[in-house]
């Protein structure tokens, strides 16, 4: 039988090498915590049901997370410790409150959704119905995990985390922007226009999405409608959110492959 977790695990653990190839620009744990992080998020996406936010879509962008700290060093000639583990950890995390059972507090069909209320779901829901509760519940988790707390910035994480989710497209004229919220951000949705088989992908996040009832149903009726739609929407709505970075993983030959994926369905 196929491990696709262990499978996962390595293929990350390699990106984490390329990145980190001989440890003189940190110190030499840097990869070796980030690594730790990925297999603490692969182990639990492993068991997720959610049509997008599944472990294929975990590796995909956290290996897009990787190639933007490439990019950084590419450009500045190091990355920082600090940057390193908070961005990656808000990338490995940012979703993995979507998954049902992640919390202590869950049960087998009550699910935490704030301090003070519990969510009742039937089995006929994949775990994308907790789309609108996931950051909060990926707070959660970053909190009940003792080697998340130690090596990262709660405060910074947990603010990227709630900056993540581009199907909310609202932003506080109050909340300041950091450079890990705006990588983490653009992150997330270079990993949706970015992947090979895009109508494919397209209509895993259209149908999770209209599980959560997060799709603006006045703009996208159907999944074809969704589909013939979506360039434009990202040109209007999200590509303000992605330009930086765009421009950042040009200092790479990995990051203009990733680039060059997202003009391809264009």
């Amino acid at each position: 039988m196929i491990d696709y977790t262990d499978i996962s695990i390595k293929e990350f653990e390699r990106s984490v090498d390329l990145v980190f190839p001989d440890m003189l620009i940190e110190p030499q744990d840097t990869g070796e915590i980030i690594k730790s992080m990925g297999r603490i998020s692969f182990s639990r996406f492993a068991r997720c049901d959610s049509l997008y936010f599944s472990l294929s879509h975990a590796l995909r962008s956290s290996k897009i997370g990787l190639e933007i700290l490439n990019s950084i060093k590419y450009r500045s000639g190091l990355i920082k410790r600090e940057l390193a583990i908070n961005f990656m950890a808000s990338v490995l995390f940012c979703n993995i409150g979507i998954i049902k059972g992640i919390l202590d507090e869950d049960g087998l069909e009550n699910y935490k959704v704030s301090d003070e209320q519990m969510l009742k779901l039937t089995e006929a829901n994949t775990d994308s119905i907790l789309w609108l509760y996931k950051s909060y519940r990926s707070c959660q988790f970053l909190e009940s995990i003792s080697f998340l707390n130690t090596h990262t910035n709660m405060a910074l994480v947990s603010k990227s985390i709630e900056y993540s989710d581009f199907s909310i497209t609202e932003k506080s004229a109050d909340v300041k922007v950091g450079v890990i919220d705006k990588y983490n951000r653009a992150t997330q949705i270079i990993s949706l226009m970015a992947e090979s088989n895009q109508n494919r992908t397209l209509a895993e996040y259209y149908y999770s999405a209209k599980e959560a009832n997060v799709i603006d149903e006045d703009i996208f009726q159907n999944l074809g409608d969704f589909k013939e739609k979506w360039a434009q929407y990202f040109w209007d709505t999200l590509y303000s959110d992605v330009a930086e970075t765009i421009l950042m993983l040009r200092e790479t030959d990995r990051g203009r492959g990733i680039v060059s994926s997202i003009y391809s369905h264009l």
